[in-house]
């Protein structure tokens, strides 16, 4: 099959990311200072998937931590030495801090995130990630003197806001 020389024109319809696109997000916590407000850092709807829990440190002098595991993540507070869990180790701008480690995520404390988290939190689950909404877009592909043209706006749409169109020849 020949190649065909042509010249395609799409507008993209905004520049850097979809304007309309989020990301997923869940806020732990409670009060002024003590809530973290995760986020999973890719907009659209793969963040929703992710878990978020907080369980009690076992044993003595744990450090606080978070680890990823699948689509699990899991803080664990600290404790001190006598295995109770630690005000000074388990503050909401400690565990944003331990969660801003983590690839794929980012966090923020409410306030001055002073307030210590003080007991376990049952896995709660990203949500609210959505890709941008479709929107039209013209389109076409000329090929000499032969035009093709976007024959509906809009049949798929992809997370950086680019869209396919089933083209017809004019």
């Amino acid at each position: 099959m020949p190649l065909i020389d042509y010249d395609r024109i799409f507008i993209k319809p905004f520049d850097g990311n979809p304007k309309n696109a989020k990301y997923a997000t869940v806020d732990i916590g409670a009060g002024t200072n003590g809530v973290v407000t995760v986020s999973y850092s890719e907009l659209g709807v793969a963040g929703n998937d992710y878990t978020v829990e907080v369980v009690a440190g076992v044993g003595n002098n744990v450090e606080l931590s978070a680890v990823l595991t699948g689509t699990d993540l899991v803080v664990t507070l600290g404790t001190d030495g006598a295995g109770a869990l630690s005000a000074s180790k388990n503050t909401a701008l400690l565990i944003a801090g331990k969660i801003d480690l983590l690839d794929k995520f980012t966090s923020t404390a409410s306030g001055t995130g002073v307030t210590a988290f003080t007991e376990a939190i049952a896995e709660v689950e990203l949500d609210g990630g959505q890709l941008a909404t479709p929107i039209a877009t013209p389109c076409y592909i000329k090929s000499g003197t032969t035009v093709y043209v976007a024959e509906k706006p809009v049949t798929e749409n992809t997370i950086d806001g680019w869209y396919s169109a089933t083209l017809t020849l004019v």
